[in-house]
């Protein structure tokens, strides 16, 4: 698998997303070299019944229900405050529950956070750029099992032109696995909904290297993007489409190289878009 060449013997706990979660039981899943001095985020865990599917926001925060989970984010204190019918451990927590404070408290650091897993080629991020459904993880896993390292699973947090690693997992949806041939072992995770391959701890931050946007379509194909459509495509995948975009760092984003990746939606294919996204990222990275 491909590495950032990381010399550090020791990563940093509760790291992700260019934050330091602190509160929370020490795990494999949020650790990350290079993150000592992070912006530290408090996380309280009580365990109350919610039952409301709801997300509003206020000027200091915001607070989102999730089924049986609540996430509630404090600005002003640095805190995350989250609600559960059963109790989560930070493994359970650190994905999909720590991505909405992670996007926020970026947000007001002048970051931008966008709806992508990221995957590492050439030393370099790059961000696979799609909305739900549009098969990011599973893309991601792809990579994975032709060797190279999965950055962050659903949300690529940047700062101009770097990217910040995400908790060290990636969710795939049930028989994702054995099609990708991936040895790397699994657990249920999500409710039982997705199987989960945990990740070794990796830098926690690293140049971006570009975006490539992901659609399903007839024919197989990739095509480079001019700068005023990778700029219209960039603020239509903004985590927070409610909030102000920086106007600057969606410009310096709109200046590195980005593509769209049209593939079937069949497994049939599969193999074959993923190589021609490799060649086309391998070019670029030495580019």
């Amino acid at each position: 698998m491909e590495t950032l060449g990381i010399d550090a013997s020791k990563a940093t706990q509760g790291a992700a997303y260019g934050l330091r979660f602190v509160g929370l039981d020490p795990s494999p899943t949020l650790a990350l070299y290079g993150a000592d001095d992070w912006y530290p985020v408090e996380v309280a865990l009580t365990t109350p019944r919610v039952v409301n599917i709801r997300i509003s926001f206020h000027e200091q925060g915001a607070t989102a229900g999730y089924e049986s989970v609540q996430v509630h984010v404090d600005r002003p204190r640095r805190r995350v405050e989250i609600s559960s019918v059963e109790v989560l451990d930070t493994r359970s927590l650190a994905h999909p529950y720590l991505a909405l404070p992670a996007a926020l408290f970026a947000h007001w650091a002048g970051r931008e956070a966008v709806h992508a897993a990221g995957v590492v080629l050439g030393g370099r991020a790059w961000g696979l750029v799609g909305k739900r459904e549009q098969g990011k993880s599973t893309l991601a896993g792809a990579l994975l099992a032709a060797g190279h390292e999965v950055f962050v699973d659903d949300v690529l947090v940047v700062d101009g032109k770097s990217a910040f690693a995400g908790p060290r997992c990636v969710d795939l949806r049930d028989g994702v696995r054995a099609r990708l041939g991936l040895r790397e072992p699994t657990e249920r995770a999500r409710a039982d909904t997705r199987d989960r391959v945990n990740l070794p701890p990796t830098r926690g931050q690293a140049p971006l290297g570009g975006f490539v946007h992901l659609v399903w379509g007839y024919d197989l194909g990739i095509t480079p993007l001019a700068i005023d459509e990778r700029l219209r495509r960039l603020m239509g995948a903004r985590s927070l489409p409610y909030c102000k975009a920086h106007g600057e760092v969606m410009l310096d984003l709109a200046t590195l190289p980005a593509w769209e990746l049209i593939r079937p939606q069949r497994w049939d294919t599969f193999e074959a878009a993923t190589g021609l996204l490799l060649v086309t990222l391998a070019a670029a990275a030495i580019a």
